[in-house]
């Protein structure tokens, strides 16, 4: 029989990891493709949106400027 635990430390531990590495995914994808700005990269780095931090970096993929990522 298996077991499955079920911890909120853990489950928010793994939401963190999860967040950082999309931020840090997305800030690899800017620095590559536009020229982000220091007010930008803030934004990404305070992000606790995953839903967000998504819908930036598909749009930064096909992006011609840093505004069309960040538009709302």
């Amino acid at each position: 029989m298996k077991t499955v635990l079920k911890d909120a430390f853990v489950d928010g531990w793994f939401d963190q990891g999860s967040l950082h590495k999309a931020r840090q995914l997305l800030l690899e994808l800017l620095a590559m493709r536009l020229d982000a700005p220091s007010d930008i990269r803030e934004r990404v780095e305070t992000c606790t949106d995953a839903a967000l931090l998504d819908k930036w970096f598909r749009r930064a993929v096909n992006a011609k400027s840093i505004s069309e990522v960040f538009a709302d």
